[in-house]
């Protein structure tokens, strides 16, 4: 008998698939998932599909700037942006060169000048440019891209990290997985994605000189504390309002949600704003 709300909307007939990072629900009924529905489950249901199907899917949660030290004496200026892995709650980081300072004089300051809080300028042929633009992000002036760093969320990711979280940044992609690839699952058994991105996936090499690098294992013992403190150690200017965070809390409120709700407490709360919706 299905276990979980994932089990329930595959077994009642609905379709299910990750489109371009998006979530998308086709109801057996035809009507449209209430969107309220939809956003309150969401993540619980991507969540799902990434343990069942054994692949690393990943949220954007948030990005800082600061100066980091590559070498002794030498420090780069950047930006950080940080993931949620769903599958296991574990977090996920791609640090990409910018700009912190005026590039010219203007009205708002002299050339050389820090720019205010979280404001950043990454060249037309940066990584973090190419990112944008590889992602399909709405086409702005790179004087502008800080205030729409949230559209990153509306989306879910693939990417390829190295065992301590550090993300290869031309690896990261919208994560797409079929209703076909979903369909075969069962609250019996698993299914798993023939996806470079899978958990089990060997290590692939890379042209840096850093040491060969892992499709985001993330196994049970990892130890995320130790991974942190070393990456934190290495920031040395952070933002004006302080650390880079590494806050889980939005995970971990929406397992606190879910904890004592039954998956009939969820399929009627779904039934009934289907019945409001349709009203």
């Amino acid at each position: 008998m299905p276990e979980t709300l994932l089990d329930r909307l595959l077994a009642r007939g609905d379709r299910l698939s990750l489109e371009g990072g998006q979530l998308v629900i086709e109801a057996q009924s035809g009507v449209d998932v209430p969107d309220k529905w939809l956003s309150d489950n969401r993540e619980l249901i991507v969540a799902e599909i990434a343990k069942r199907l054994a692949v690393n899917v990943l949220k954007y949660e948030s990005y800082s700037t600061g100066y980091y030290e590559v070498k002794s004496g030498v420090r780069k200026s950047g930006l950080t942006m940080q993931f949620c892995n769903l599958r296991t709650g574990q977090q996920v980081f791609a640090i990409f060169n910018v700009e912190l300072t005026r590039q010219r004089n203007t009205r708002y300051g002299k050339k050389g000048d820090r720019l205010p809080d979280k404001q950043f300028r990454a060249k037309p042929k940066s990584h973090f440019s190419s990112l944008w633009n590889r992602l399909g992000m709405k086409s702005l002036p790179t004087s502008e891209r800080h205030q729409y760093m949230g559209l990153f969320s509306e989306k879910y990711y693939f990417m390829v990290a190295s065992e301590e979280g550090k993300a290869l940044h031309d690896s990261i992609e919208v994560a797409s997985i079929s209703f076909e690839q979903l369909r075969c699952i069962s609250a019996t058994s698993n299914a798993q994605v023939d996806s470079k991105y899978s958990a089990s996936t060997a290590q692939v090499s890379h042209t840096s000189k850093s040491s060969q690098l892992a499709h985001v294992p993330y196994g049970p013992h990892d130890n995320i504390g130790a991974r942190e403190e070393s990456y934190v150690n290495k920031v040395i200017s952070k933002s004006d309002k302080g650390d880079v965070q590494y806050s889980m809390d939005s995970h971990h409120k929406e397992q606190d949600r879910i904890t004592g709700q039954s998956d009939k407490e969820w399929l009627e709360e779904y039934d009934r704003l289907y019945d409001e919706s349709s009203s």
